[in-house]
């Protein structure tokens, strides 16, 4: 299996790159229906449950980034592609809808001030390999 530079990655808002990206994270789950009865000495459940996704994105905050840090705005519906090695031939990129949940922007004295966003899937998550 390959090793991945983390400084490889990208995140698109539709064909737009977002600028200034320092990290990504990317949270898949499914649920499960607890079918644990009394006198079970160990939890079980049923798996194959409704699946869904979210994800955060921090960058340095750039105002100027219109197309990228702009469009995920509070509230905003948009095609996120998430790409941890980067746009080369053969890489994942998962992408899908999504809506902009959160976006806290965080100053401190002799820092630079970053901007995190959170955002929660709306539908499935597709996992393309780039061609």
């Amino acid at each position: 299996m390959a090793t991945i530079r983390g400084n490889s990655g990208e995140v698109l808002v539709g064909a737009n790159g977002v600028l200034k990206v320092l990290s990504f994270e990317l949270t898949r789950t499914v649920t499960t229906a607890d079918n644990t009865a009394i006198g079970d000495a160990w939890t079980t459940h049923i798996n194959g449950g409704v699946k869904s996704w979210a994800g955060s994105i921090s960058c340095y905050y750039d105002k100027d980034d219109t197309t990228g840090q702009v469009a995920l705005a509070l509230d905003a519906a948009v095609d996120l592609h998430l790409i941890p090695a980067g746009a080369g031939v053969g890489n994942i990129d998962f992408n899908g809808s999504a809506t902009v949940t959160d976006s806290p922007i965080s100053t401190e004295n002799d820092s630079i001030v970053t901007i995190n966003f959170s955002v929660t899937g709306n539908g499935a998550l597709s996992e393309d390999v780039l061609t």
